[in-house]
């Protein structure tokens, strides 16, 4: 049974992934994009709703990441639907929102598998981590069906 920080690893590759077709002169971007939004904001749910509360039980040493994490991902899920409402001929625009968004996805990840999912990994039991991606795992439909389209 994979852990909850191996399945949210798992979503970083994915999200990297679509990130490889994520350009503004790519005819698809504006499908693209939709599927990056619906992708990442299925993630930051998963962190938002179970990960971060289990986290939070934790040592103190996690402290730092709960607000930041939180803040981060409503600074992404903001710039996306941003980009969602830019005109597509609004190429500067959109450039340099990709171009911002890139980078914040990119740092939030860092921080994420450097320091808080090894940090999650030593101090929760194996145990516990399955147990909470197993719960992630039932409820992905769920969170499915309420993102954006």
């Amino acid at each position: 049974m994979p852990t909850a920080t191996e399945q949210l690893l798992k979503d970083h590759k994915m999200i990297r992934k679509i990130l490889e077709g994520f350009h503004v002169d790519n005819p698809r971007f504006p499908e693209i994009l939709k599927t990056l939004q619906r992708v990442v904001l299925g993630h930051a749910w998963f962190e938002d709703q179970f990960f971060m509360p289990a986290v939070k039980s934790r040592p103190l040493i996690f402290k730092p990441f709960w607000s930041e994490v939180s803040t981060e991902h409503e600074d992404i899920g903001g710039l996306l639907a941003l980009l969602r409402k830019t005109e597509f001929k609004e190429k500067k625009t959109l450039q340099s929102r990709v171009i911002t968004l890139r980078s914040l996805l990119e740092t939030h990840f860092a921080k994420e598998e450097d320091v808080l999912f090894p940090l999650a990994d030593q101090s929760m039991s194996r145990e516990s981590l399955e147990s909470l991606g197993a719960i992630m795992e039932r409820r992905k439909e769920e969170v499915r069906d309420h993102l954006p389209r």
